[in-house]
């Protein structure tokens, strides 16, 4: 693919990402990221078939640019599974204030558009998995708490990371994300570890 073409595609991603962290998906359409990235609609149908491919660009796209990669490999070589999961509430508090407003736009979306809804999907099955992977290594290692399987810590580990949860103590009571963070940590090592330090008071 020519400089140019990569050029106009990200351009297109980057417009796409602008819109959908403005207002509601239902009133993005190719046009107007056309007219955001400053092409013609016949150009951005050649780079992307349609919205919906559109769609599941931009997430692959904004895992990129938000370092998703980078932080997901501090988790898989993190010293043991307490660590793992330490690292674990830093991507989620690290990403999620980054990312929130496009996560919103696309839960919404989800509901009533099949493409919106595979992207939806996509992500939260990335985030279960890797859920999955730090109980399995928890258990592996004899520090997951004693009245769960690896499989409901997995569950807590997903469902206390959710962007909803984010947006609770965050958009609506106004915490800070380093308060968040703190919680959130403070949380989880108590919730599926059996390895709580006496420090591990969550930071105002």
């Amino acid at each position: 693919m020519s400089s140019g073409r990569v050029s106009t595609r990200r351009g297109l991603l980057e417009a796409a990402r602008k819109l959908l962290e403005r207002g509601p998906y239902s009133t993005v359409s190719m046009g107007a990221i056309a007219r955001e990235a400053g092409v013609s609609r016949q150009a951005a149908y050649l780079h992307f078939g349609s919205k919906a491919d559109l769609l599941l660009a931009l997430v692959s796209h904004v895992d990129e640019v938000e370092g998703l990669p980078h932080l997901l490999t501090r988790i898989q070589e993190a010293p043991s599974g307490v660590e793992a999961l330490k690292r674990f509430v830093d991507l989620v508090a690290a990403l999620t204030p980054r990312v929130y407003r496009i996560g919103i736009a696309l839960a919404a979306a989800a509901e009533h558009d099949s493409a919106a809804r595979a992207a939806w999907m996509d992500r939260m099955e990335a985030r279960r998995a890797t859920c999955r992977s730090i109980a399995a290594r928890l258990e592996a290692e004899g520090s997951l708490a004693d009245a769960l399987t690896s499989v409901a810590a997995a569950d807590l580990l997903w469902a206390l990371s959710s962007m909803r949860v984010f947006e609770d103590l965050v958009e609506v009571r106004g915490y800070s994300v380093r308060r968040y963070r703190g919680i959130l940590e403070h949380t989880l090592l108590h919730a599926v570890t059996n390895r709580v330090s006496a420090d591990s008071r969550p930071r105002r």
